[in-house]
């Protein structure tokens, strides 16, 4: 699974999220470089064990790196629907690369169920924060659904918005 993303753009989006979180970073940033230099080594179990000791703390991109590595199995056993809780707390909080992945997750149905509302929602919110490749799954999405269900997504993507927007939250980087 891709989640939007070749390998190469998840390679890119670890290394973009590494420089977010030195940038913003204060006592974890030797747990995370520790988790990045693992994981660049191919030590898969020891980035796991330090990247969910941030994500534990709330670290987004900790808890976005866990659900790349859940849902490729590395350093674990492959689980989607382990891999779907950590992109859903870093979605949550505001990633909106997470969010991407939340609504991918959401509209194929991988690690929980199918639910085209949902990824509508996320795909909105991610769209508003930034994230081009968002606009491409709400023009599919729009396309695809009936009438009512756009008229429910939009309602949860302005209730999403307000949660989960980055436009809402401070750092999120903060653990």
């Amino acid at each position: 699974m891709n989640f939007g993303y070749p390998k190469r753009n998840r390679v890119r989006l670890l290394i973009i999220a590494f420089v977010f979180f030195v940038s913003n970073a204060g006592p974890a940033w030797a747990d995370f470089e520790a988790g990045v230099a693992a994981y660049q080594a191919g030590d898969y179990a020891a980035a796991l064990a330090e990247f969910r000791k941030l994500a534990d703390k709330g670290v987004v991109v900790a808890q976005t790196n866990l659900g790349y590595m859940y849902s490729l199995g590395e350093g674990v056993e492959q689980d989607l629907a382990e891999s779907a809780k950590w992109f859903r707390r870093a979605a949550e909080a505001g990633s909106t690369a997470a969010q991407v992945t939340m609504g991918a997750l959401a509209y194929h149905g991988e690690g929980m169920e199918r639910n085209a509302v949902e990824a509508y929602a996320w795909f909105s919110i991610a769209a508003a924060g930034g994230q081009d490749s968002a606009e491409d799954y709400l023009t599919l999405l729009t396309a695809r659904m009936a009438r009512p269900d756009l008229i429910e997504a939009k309602k949860l993507s302005e209730s999403f918005y307000e949660k989960y927007s980055v436009h809402r939250t401070v750092s999120l980087a903060d653990p």
